[in-house]
């Protein structure tokens, strides 16, 4: 798979450069948030429900910085994909 971390937040080492690393690492952050939460509701939630609320709060807003980085890597994608199709016409060619 293409790069995972991005220069968001402590622990960000690399910048994904293309379309499809950005996809890639916009996928894994998905994958995890959806993980995350599939462990905060219904049956899997009982035992986040029984976590003191320090820990569902920290929980929680881990979830909320993975939302984040996937709302950032959006809109890497969005910027890039202008920025092809601003240079593809430039060009004289399709994006």
């Amino acid at each position: 798979m293409a790069t995972t971390t991005k220069p968001t937040g402590n622990n960000a080492t690399a910048t994904p450069e293309t379309v499809s690393e950005q996809l890639g690492y916009l996928t894994a952050k998905l994958a995890q948030l959806s993980a995350l939460m599939a462990h905060a509701f219904g049956e899997s939630g009982r035992a986040f429900r029984n976590m003191n609320d320090d820990l569902q709060d920290t929980y929680l807003w881990h979830c909320a910085d993975v939302a984040l980085d996937c709302n950032q890597a959006a809109d890497d994608i969005h910027t890039q994909y202008l920025a092809d199709c601003k240079a593809a016409c430039k060009n004289g060619g399709a994006a």
